[in-house]
């Protein structure tokens, strides 16, 4: 399959190469090479009863080599992208992207290992796929709207909702039809998404897919802010719980199986942001809220939860543009499994890795965390950074959950009812950027998590844990 979209792929690029011009066609692309190493990332102590000779043939799945604490990868992304403008009103792009894991999942498995590699003889991980392809018309059929339709990026405020997730290889691209309208005084979107086309063989509900609707409108006349306004909806009918990590639907009430759920789960977001600006101080304050339903039959599930983020900064008046920053961040977590209250915090579609520690351990869900961080352009080609962070549960019954999991799958921590304790423990980050010309850009990177009394408590020989990161970023 993936021979077959690669042929079709390239027959469209030799064939618009051939065929005379009617639009003018930009052509661009990216490469980036990144590598992470992270060691005791489960925080427990190196076990010896394996051989080191035979530790290191085990790769970087941790669960094939359980008594292995570090792992260490190289992803690669390509993209290559064509943006065309037929006409003054119309513009339709096409990116293309592969990703890959260096030496990652050889067809035949340990099998082939003793002999020579064939290029891209994955059965795992490696993908190539359309990241993007829309059509984007302005003033359409004569109105101030502009259309934007096909597989696209939604990317919102500081994307804590809703973001592009770039830090991943395969990053997040929506398949979507948005209206969008603009003048001087505020822009607004309308969206529509289809996450997931189910086709279950029986399942509860006639219609079991995901879909994803927003509005979502930033306000431009307050002099040197912005305010943005969203209500968004997260629509699943399917007949499993969208959010099953959470405290009441993993443990209370009559419990959430496949084939429980009776009608649509729908969970609303609605909230503001407020960005500005006063002289040499910024700030952002954030506020979104939760409601919804989901029905099982026997119980109806009542969403209520919130969350809170605001950060202040101040750019002291020097060459270097030393930026000090303190930060709040706040989800709300649910304390009683027993009743029908869903109070834990749904973080949707965000890029998590922005905020609350480069190593993405905790999301915004459950959690409370505090952080204060500088930011400083040592010249034209350096730009450092350091941040410390502070993380607790915000409901110590709740689980721990880490980077975009709402749906269970990846909890660092399950909900727990016997939990007492709710310090998660402490991150602190450094980051380096070195713009090498133009093009080419190299980040390094650098993290520890020093463990809290959470993690202490079911530990004896309790780890701290370590990552850090290189990539390489190529753009043309």
């Amino acid at each position: 399959m993936k021979k077959i979209l690669l042929t079709a792929i390239m027959a469209v690029v030799l064939a618009a190469w051939a065929m005379p011009a009617t639009a003018s066609v930009d052509f661009g692309g990216q490469i980036w090479v990144k590598g992470e190493w992270r060691d005791h990332s489960n925080f427990v102590e190196d076990s010896p009863s394996l051989p080191e000779e035979e530790a290191s043939e085990c790769g970087y799945y941790e669960e094939n080599c359980p008594d292995r604490t570090t792992k260490s990868y190289v992803e690669q992304r390509s993209r290559i992208w064509g943006v065309a403008k037929p006409t003054d009103d119309t513009t339709v792009k096409i990116t293309i992207q592969d990703t890959r894991k260096w030496g990652d999942g050889l067809s035949g498995g340990d099998s082939v290992l003793k002999g020579p590699k064939l290029t891209d003889d994955s059965a795992n991980s490696n993908t190539l796929d359309l990241h993007e392809a829309f059509i984007n018309v302005d003033n359409f059929f004569g109105t101030p709207l502009s259309m934007k339709i096909g597989r696209q990026k939604l990317v919102y405020g500081d994307q804590r909702l809703i973001g592009g997730f770039e830090w991943s290889a395969n990053a997040r691209s929506f398949d979507a039809l948005k209206l969008s309208y603009g003048s001087e005084t505020f822009d607004v979107d309308f969206f529509a998404s289809k996450i997931s086309e189910r086709t279950a063989a029986a399942p509860t509900n006639t219609d079991n897919d995901q879909n994803f609707y927003g509005i979502y409108g930033t306000v431009k006349s307050i002099p040197d802010n912005t305010l943005d306004l969203y209500l968004l909806l997260l629509r699943d009918g399917s007949d499993t719980a969208a959010i099953t990590a959470n405290n009441t639907l993993a443990t209370g009430g009559s419990g959430i199986v496949a084939g429980g759920i009776n009608g649509s789960q729908n969970i609303w977001t609605y909230g503001a942001r407020l960005k500005g600006k006063f002289q040499d101080i910024d700030y952002t304050l954030e506020i979104p809220f939760q409601t919804g339903s989901i029905d099982t039959g026997s119980m109806n599930y009542d969403i209520d939860a919130y969350a809170i983020a605001a950060k202040v900064g101040y750019t002291l008046p020097t060459a270097q543009k030393i930026r000090v920053g303190l930060e709040y961040d706040f989800a709300s977590g649910d304390s009683d499994s027993s009743d029908s209250d869903i109070e834990t915090f749904t973080n949707l579609y965000p890029t998590n890795h922005l905020h609350y520690g480069n190593m993405d351990l905790v999301g915004w869900r459950n959690m409370e965390s505090w952080s204060v961080n500088v930011k400083a352009q040592a010249n034209d080609q350096l730009t450092l950074q350091a941040a410390y962070h502070i993380f607790k549960l915000a409901e110590e019954k709740d689980g721990w959950y880490g980077a975009g999991d709402w749906m269970g799958s990846a909890t660092n921590a399950s909900a727990s009812s016997s939990n007492t304790e709710d310090e998660l423990g402490s991150e602190i980050d450094f980051v380096a950027t070195y713009k090498y010309n133009k093009a080419v850009k190299l980040q390094a990177g650098l993290s520890r998590f020093f463990t809290g009394d959470y993690i202490d408590k079911d530990n004896s020989i309790a780890e701290d844990s370590d990552w850090g990161y290189l990539k390489i970023t190529a753009n043309f």
